[in-house]
């Protein structure tokens, strides 16, 4: 595994166990949205625009974009069940 996934992996964690503690999906999941946002971009203007950039600048940027992203698919799962509470959640 590589260092992007080890720490998307973390992060995963790390948000799923804030969520569970808060019980506020749709902020964390707004925040979340916005700053991968924003890393995806900035991982673009890295490997399109700076092309000179460095190994290392363009591994910092995508581990910073799958920190932000990874989350973003356990966080919507556990959402759906949420929202859709009355349903099971093999159902939903």
């Amino acid at each position: 595994a590589s260092v992007g996934d080890s720490c998307g992996l973390a992060a995963t964690i790390i948000f799923s166990l804030a969520i569970d503690k808060y019980k506020k999906y749709k902020p964390f999941f707004l925040v979340l949205i916005m700053i991968s946002i924003v890393t995806l971009i900035i991982v673009t203007v890295l490997l399109e625009v700076i092309e000179n950039s460095g190994f290392y600048l363009n591994l910092i940027g995508i581990t910073l974009s799958l920190i932000s992203s990874s989350p973003l698919t356990t966080i919507g799962s556990d959402y759906s069940c949420e929202i859709t509470y009355p349903v099971g959640e093999l159902i939903s």
